[in-house]
């Protein structure tokens, strides 16, 4: 009785066994697919993850520096300032500074958050102003280099100047420069020196106080003065200015007629 019952346990056991192992072989054939498709999944959310987190520490990139030159202030008369540009102005700027035709000096450094920078250049407009490629990638650079030293930046080619920085990873990335504490104003048609303005009116100063010891009478008060720009001709305080002079009506840091 006893071997009979084992006999019938044994045949049972591998009959379960039988009717249990195509469930087990189809269980398994479903597990793997899924393992596949968990473990691509599972490095498709890695490669984003480390993807934007590289463009992430790309976009975290620093950029400030100043322009330094004559401007025209808002009352009129000629100043010098440097003035501090960055990525971002004040809310609203009460200041109003106006670029004269003449070149600035601009100098200035760019600072990652942590990729490598592998390039820089910087730019008027559509003009390059100035570019360096280092042999050794690095988190940090001036513009220029070279210690005391700047970069002309021409008023004719106007004022958004843009950096350019090229990564470790081989993207660019383009970063407007903006003054912080002013805002630009329209640059003045007068492509002269207007140095030239406050030059005229101290020799005119001069002479009415010196100008007897040299000769009496010697005055520049009513006498014209001719200054040659960029492919133009300014008169100042001519009496009857040929056609194709026209009075000019903006302000002055001086009282002068000007055509």
């Amino acid at each position: 009785m006893g071997s009979r019952e084992q006999s019938v346990k044994s045949v049972n056991s591998a009959l379960l066994f039988v009717r249990v192992e195509p469930e087990c072989r189809l269980a398994l054939e479903d597990v793997v697919p899924m393992k596949v498709f968990v473990t691509c999944l599972g490095l498709l959310l890695l490669t984003t993850m480390t993807s934007s987190g590289v463009e992430d520490r790309e976009r975290s990139l620093e950029v400030s520096g100043a322009l330094r030159g004559y401007f025209l202030a808002e009352d009129g008369q000629v100043v010098i300032r440097s003035v501090p540009l960055s990525q971002q102005s004040q809310s609203k700027p009460s200041n109003v500074l106006c670029p004269l035709w003449a070149s600035y000096y601009l100098t200035g450094s760019v600072r990652s958050g942590g990729q490598n920078l592998l390039q820089v250049k910087l730019l008027s407009g559509q003009k390059l102003l100035w570019q360096q490629k280092f042999d050794r990638p690095r988190q940090q650079a001036t513009f220029p280099q070279e210690e005391g030293k700047f970069i002309g930046v021409p008023a004719r080619d106007g004022m958004p100047i843009q950096v350019e920085v090229t990564w470790a990873s081989g993207r660019r990335q383009m970063v407007g420069l903006i003054p912080f504490d002013v805002r630009w104003g329209a640059l003045p048609p007068l492509r002269v020196d207007w140095l030239d303005f406050l030059r005229i009116a101290e020799v005119r100063r001069l002479l009415r106080e010196k100008g007897d010891q040299i000769w009496k009478g010697f005055r520049a008060d009513r006498v014209p003065f001719l200054l040659e720009g960029d492919r133009q001709w300014i008169l100042v305080d001519h009496p009857k200015p040929p056609a194709g002079f026209a009075r000019y009506q903006g302000k002055l840091p001086v009282p002068l007629s000007v055509h």
